[in-house]
């Protein structure tokens, strides 16, 4: 997470406009506009012709940003004018952006526009509860310069949302609620750069049938702050749902070493995220995930399957004095390769070619001990020889491995006194220990013999350690083995010690 981390959404809100009164008139719409944009950033204009019925702005600016990241949105024009059911608001065409961000220390200017294409867009109900209706045929994020970039080096970078459409209802003064829905035939990416020196890139990505809903709750002006001030706000939370219902990207590169392609294809696909009270949560997947890639030093395409892919991560963002909860999980379900890729170390078919399951959940108790919403904090302090975090337990569970017709099962729990870094040579001393099941393993080491991978004294080694680790279990090649570590420095693999 970075300082720039907020600014997208801060660019979305100033183009779509906030709070109205009931029976709202075209001034009465504009100074509210002007309040909240003051709160978000340092908002300006050149004049307002005000009317009857309609107000006219001319060079209206908006900056956003810190001392190190800086948006600067040009809004030019706006036009508020009343209607049946509120107010409209009419924006430029074209909105120039001019952004400078701190890229480890260099400065990095770009030179960028939202284009707009049939805008529609309407505030009405009351101060208590705004309802905001917006849509646009096209939204178009494109970037125009980027500085000191070589001039022989063309590129073309841009992103753009179709049939665009949604509606936020705001309700609140000093604390804001918001519920929102938004809707897109598609978002697509384009992505190309010619370079005499470097080489060609090109890519495509297309997200289609996007939707995403949610509410959040926020402090007047949130949107300035900075990301660690966000999630210190005690005001600010988030629960946000975003999915799709198919994906597509396609990326050709070409270089000194050869031409290379990358293509992926996905079904539908969520993202969950929550954030509340300086944490925050992700967890979302793919489903019928297929990745293809052709690179130089092989003749034929690598194709990779997976039935699905999931992931789990929450966290708490802010340094705290007690320890927070902490998540990390991963599911890659029905993992499936190519035969040219198995036939390269198994042309004998020895190996049972099922599609490989990869699941894990760990549940931890921890503490961040610097800001890692600040991106110098961490290194600066891992430089200075300091911890960044510390972990006060962990519970593994949900540990499922299967492969190549064996399967490893596990789950456990630790306890850690980070007070003791010398009994596990720095490691804080772990408490607590894990069951593990293995179904298949020694069937696994005779196959692997048998294709000439593992010679009969490694394998010899193999069975030893897995005899001083394991015990037979119930059904054929089954192996079970219980590890506990204790805080003094012992490790006992099924009650005998082995350290």
């Amino acid at each position: 997470m970075t300082r720039f981390s907020s600014f997208i959404p801060l660019i979305a809100g100033s183009l779509l406009a906030t709070p109205a009164f009931a029976e709202l008139s075209a001034e009465e719409a504009w100074q509210i506009y002007q309040d909240a944009n003051a709160d978000a950033g340092e908002f300006s204009f050149e004049s307002a012709d005000v009317s009857r019925n309609r107000v006219t702005v001319t060079g209206a600016m908006l900056v956003l940003g810190d001392d190190l990241n800086t948006i600067v949105v040009e809004l030019g024009t706006m036009v508020f004018a009343e209607a049946a059911g509120g107010v409209g608001l009419t924006l430029a065409p074209r909105i120039p952006l001019q952004m400078e961000f701190d890229v480890e220390g260099d400065n990095a200017e770009v030179t960028a526009a939202i284009l707009l294409d049939g805008a529609d867009i309407v505030l009405s109900g009351s101060a208590e509860e705004m309802v905001q209706t917006y849509s646009f045929a096209q939204m178009e994020f494109v970037i125009e310069a980027i500085e000191d970039m070589p001039e022989d080096t063309t590129f073309d970078i841009s992103a753009t949302l179709t049939d665009l459409s949604g509606q936020t209802t705001l309700a609140g003064t000093d604390t804001r609620a918001a519920a929102f829905t938004a809707q897109s035939e598609s978002l697509v990416y384009d992505v190309s750069a010619i370079s005499p020196q470097d080489g060609n890139i090109s890519m495509d990505a297309t997200l289609a049938g996007i939707a995403v809903e949610g509410t959040t709750n926020f402090p007047a002006g949130f949107a300035a702050m900075q990301a660690g001030t966000l999630f210190q706000n005690p005001d600010y939370a988030l629960d946000a749902t975003l999915s799709s219902q198919s994906l597509s990207l396609s990326a050709q590169v070409s270089d000194a070493s050869g031409d290379g392609t990358f293509e992926v294809v996905a079904g539908p696909g969520t993202v969950a995220m929550d954030i509340a009270n300086g944490a925050v949560a992700y967890d979302g997947g793919l489903e019928a995930l297929e990745v293809s890639t052709v690179v130089p030093d092989l003749p034929l395409p690598v194709n990779v399957n997976l039935a699905r892919y999931g992931y789990r991560v929450s966290m708490p963002m802010v340094p705290t004095d007690e320890v927070r909860p902490m998540a990390f999980g991963i599911d890659l379900i029905g993992l499936e390769i190519d035969d040219f890729l198995w036939n390269l170390f198994d042309p004998g078919t020895v190996l049972p070619r099922e599609p490989a399951d990869l699941t894990f959940l760990a549940n931890l108790t921890g503490r961040w001990l610097v800001d890692i919403t600040d991106p110098d904090a961490p290194m600066q302090a891992m430089m200075a020889g300091d911890s960044i975090f510390e972990v006060e337990s962990a519970d593994i569970s949900n540990l499922r491995l299967s492969a190549a017709g064996s399967e490893l099962t596990g789950k456990g729990a630790f306890t850690f006194d980070n007070n003791d870094l010398f009994t596990f040579d720095g490691m804080p001393a772990p408490d607590g220990g894990v069951d593990l099941k293995l179904v298949g393993g020694n069937g696994l080491i005779d196959k692997l013999v048998q294709m000439g991978l593992l010679p009969q004294e490694q394998a010899m080694g193999a069975r030893m350690m897995l005899g001083l680790f394991a015990v037979p279990g119930e059904g054929e090649d089954t192996l079970t083995s219980r590890i506990d570590v204790k805080p003094d420095g012992q490790v006992l693999a099924n009650g005998q010690r082995i350290r």
